[in-house]
């Protein structure tokens, strides 16, 4: 006897067996994961962040989505994920939390790569009172802007080599439920003209998650550099996607890193992570500069 699958089940299906094979591949990692990131300590960030996400049913608006330069750096083929449960695995934003949760200053938040928002709303719907940055090509999610409440905006000239074609923009937003202080850039990594609008910040927490590529890890590194914007008496650097010529990126940043601020390779570390869609194994690279001893 045949029997015909429905689309809805080879679906499912399909979506089953990437979960076991995630799994498998977060199997090898988990002593380092489980050493760094202590499951009872993590739970509570996991459970709060799961009830944030669960605040949204729809990510993304199809015509905002068809609209934007480059599709909010998610490919048509995943699009139907983003909506999707993500499970209690732990992601990277997860991580990203816990070990800020150790950092003895008040938050100063930098993401560079926004995307759909999901990470950033999980960052600035866990800390209160604090300073939390978008930076990405696209304009922001109307999702995720209405949770916000705008105050003020300057515009530029975007370069004239740019994807983005109009200017950029950074809108200053107050987060009524937190207190939190957020910023905006919509303009290209490439365009010295956004860092500029940073200068003056000292973030102790950066995530790196825009143009996957080796130049361009190095240059916001550059402009992190010349802008001074590290806080440097304590601070967490995350970079996603990690591999192939982005590691050696990354080796070169930690090396320079570790000489200007006397680290040793215990506050270097790369492990494996579930993004923000879940269902996905990242190779994160950490650099830390305060005590990670348990």
């Amino acid at each position: 006897m045949v029997y015909l699958l429905s689309g809805q089940m080879i679906t499912k299906i399909k979506m089953f067996s990437g979960r076991l094979a995630n799994q498998i591949r977060l199997m090898r990692d988990l002593p380092k994961v489980r050493k760094l990131f202590p499951r009872k300590q993590v739970e509570p960030i996991i459970k709060y962040n799961r009830d944030t996400l669960n605040l949204v049913d729809k990510w993304m608006d199809n015509t905002v989505y068809q609209e934007s330069i480059f599709k909010y750096g998610i490919p048509e083929y995943v699009k139907h994920l983003i909506d999707h449960d993500i499970g209690q695995e732990m992601t990277y934003s997860d991580a990203i939390l816990y070990l800020s949760s150790r950092l003895n200053k008040k938050i100063e938040y930098l993401e560079i790569g926004v995307s759909a928002g999901k990470n950033f709303l999980q960052v600035i719907n866990f800390w209160k009172d604090s300073y939390i940055t978008g930076f990405d090509i696209e304009k922001i999610n109307p999702v995720l802007e209405n949770f916000l409440v705008f105050k003020d905006r300057i515009t530029w000239l975007t370069i004239s080599d740019s994807d983005k074609k109009e200017d950029s923009s950074l809108t200053k937003y107050h987060d009524p439920k937190n207190n939190n202080l957020v910023t905006y850039i919509s303009g290209d990594v490439f365009d010295e003209n956004s860092w500029k609008c940073l200068s003056g910040k000292k973030f102790n927490i950066i995530f790196s998650d825009a143009l996957h590529c080796p130049k361009a890890l190095l240059y916001e590194w550059e402009m992190i550099k010349k802008y001074d914007l590290l806080d440097r008496d304590e601070f967490v650097i995350f970079w996603d996607d990690l591999g192939g010529e982005m590691e050696k990126s990354f080796v070169e940043i930690w090396t320079e890193i570790s000489q200007m601020y006397n680290l040793s390779n215990h506050h270097k570390v790369r492990v494996k992570l579930n993004g923000w869609l879940g269902l996905k194994v990242h190779q994160i690279g950490i650099i830390m500069n305060f005590n990670n001893d348990e």
